[in-house]
């Protein structure tokens, strides 16, 4: 670096040798062709100098000097000139200013230090090297500049040259872990990946160093040895260091391995450390764990965290929300989507789980109502059959036909308007239509084993198709071989072909799974009848 200065970022590794300068100069005595300033006023300048560079006026300061030189050519305010040059980005001057003080004090190795780091950051890195040997030789105490050296060498391209130049560095002992971290990525960009680990792993022995560890981890991934990579991760996130990637990839490697709990911690005390969006980001990635645990009461939690952090996205009323009915809080979703549809009134989603909720509470009327709020270009199949099922429990089977009729004008291809077109004529006693309707969906759906169940289902109501009826049946209990529903549609259907024995072990079986459903029990006590079983 020039200093830590923001426009000289780009010197930073200089930065512990270039606080060598001093206030003191010596007065040429000699000066009779220069203007005359006395030694008192001389300090007084250099005084201000110093105050305007704390105060950030460079341009003022150069000012200043430039008078100063002109009486006396000092080392000190060249070496403070050439700081306000560089203060002030002007880097072709500050270079001229450093090679004409070099030439007047060639044994004064600040000089040298600059033209060395002025010439890095001008990208000539040959003249760079140039003045950096000379510093080497005049300070070979000083590995640091041997390390500048093998730094820029790497910057050259001449690895070969600058592995050297590491290997003499770390030889000469006092090694720090950036030099061990250095020629570990040497030897992994020429190939060396048991060198490179040998080095990180030294770095990591002196202090831990972040750099080797993520590199050991990502050696160890591409490797796919996840144990030794989630060694090093975890040694990363167990720093008091914040590092999203290494966090997210620990996460990854433990959601892999199925080690939910471990994956979940992880995230919470990722949380914990953010704010703002990125805190969102990382609880969303959690509740989405948690949901694919079925952890839906801690995952209701989670967004609901996420909605007080990130109130204006109706999005996220829409998954706290979801999550809270997943989690068979009905009450709270409710109130959740209550205070989305204040924000936006005609939110078809969140209007639709409204309605769903009503129509599980038995509450039809709040259904017919909240669904109208849904603007017309958003009423989608879902609001069609929402709205037919409020009608439907309304015992206003025919309204819901008309609006199920209403909604295939649009979506003429839909099996779900089919199935529950479906069930709204099977309740007005309509078996026929029923059947056609249901086929439809059939059609339209055909590996849908609650389209298969319902037509098999209706045909040995209708006690017709009985072989069609039980292929069907078939078909959907062995998608879903526990579900009582099918087992008693199939019993049923044998029973009608008057194989009560097949019958009866169909419908025990529903019977033991669904124990309280009226019509299961009742087929199964007509089959005991013809079976004489008490």
């Amino acid at each position: 670096m020039l200093i830590n200065r923001p426009l000289v970022t780009v010197f930073s590794v200089f930065v512990s040798l270039f606080l060598t300068s001093s206030y003191i100069y010596a007065l040429d005595t000699d000066n009779s062709s220069k203007p005359a300033i006395s030694e008192n006023e001389m300090s007084l300048l250099y005084l201000k100098v110093v105050n305007l560079e704390a105060e950030g006026k460079y341009e003022e300061a150069i000012k200043i000097l430039d008078e100063m030189l002109a009486v006396e050519e000092n080392a000190t305010f060249y070496e403070k000139y050439i700081y306000m040059l560089i203060y002030s980005n002007d880097i072709e001057k500050s270079l001229a200013t450093s090679l004409k003080a070099n030439k007047l004090y060639p044994d004064d190795i600040i000089f040298i230090k600059f033209l060395a780091q002025i010439y890095e950051f001008k990208e000539d890195y040959a003249k760079s090297v140039k003045y950096l040997d000379a510093l080497i030789q005049k300070s070979d105490t000083n590995i640091d500049y041997v390390f500048i050296k093998a730094s820029i060498l790497v910057k050259m391209g001449q690895k070969t040259t600058a592995l050297k130049e590491f290997n003499k560095l770390i030889n000469m002992g006092n090694s720090k872990s950036e030099y061990y971290v250095n020629r570990g990525n040497l030897h992994q960009d020429m190939g060396n990946i048991k060198l490179a680990i040998d080095d990180y792993r030294s770095a990591v022995d002196i202090d831990r160093n972040m750099l080797a560890l993520l590199r050991l981890s990502d050696i160890y991934l591409k490797e796919n040895n996840k144990e030794e990579s989630k060694k090093y991760l975890e040694m990363i996130v167990g720093s008091n260091e914040t590092m999203v990637l290494p966090e997210i990839k620990l996460g990854e490697i433990y959601l892999e391995d199925k080690d939910y709990q471990k994956a979940i911690e992880l995230y919470q005390n990722f949380a914990k450390k953010m704010e703002g969006k990125d805190k969102v980001s990382v609880l969303k990635y959690l509740g989405n764990i948690q949901v694919s645990m079925g952890d839906y009461d801690n995952a209701s939690i989670t967004f609901e965290e996420i909605l007080m952090l990130a109130p204006e996205d109706t999005l996220n009323y829409y998954s706290a929300g979801y999550l809270n009915e997943l989690a068979e809080k009905n009450d709270k979703a409710l109130a959740i989507y209550n205070d989305a549809l204040k924000l936006q009134p005609n939110f078809a989603s969140i209007i639709k789980r409204v309605s769903v909720i009503y129509l599980l509470d038995n509450k039809s009327d709040k259904s017919i109502e909240v669904l109208a709020n849904i603007d017309e270009i958003e009423r989608d199949v879902d609001y069609y059959r929402l709205l037919a099922e409020s009608y439907l429990q309304e015992d206003e089977s025919k309204q819901a036909v008309i609006i199920l009729n209403e909604g295939l004008k649009s979506n003429p291809t839909s099996d779900e308007i089919f199935y529950s077109l479906a069930i709204a004529y099977d309740k007005l006693d309509k078996r026929e239509d029923s059947i056609v309707n249901i086929k439809k969906a059939n059609e339209l759906s055909p590996n849908n084993p609650i389209y298969q169940n319902f037509l098999g289902y209706m045909y040995v109501l209708n006690e017709i198709n009985l072989d069609e009826a039980i292929k069907l049946i078939t078909s959907a209990l062995d998608k879903d071989p526990d579900n009582a529903a099918y087992l008693d549609s199939l019993g049923w259907a044998y029973f009608m072909k008057k194989k009560y024995k097949k019958a009866y072990s169909y419908i025990e079986r529903a019977a033991e799974l669904a124990p309280d459903e009226k019509e299961i029990v009742d087929h199964l006590e007509e089959i005991k009848k013809k079976l004489k079983i008490k």
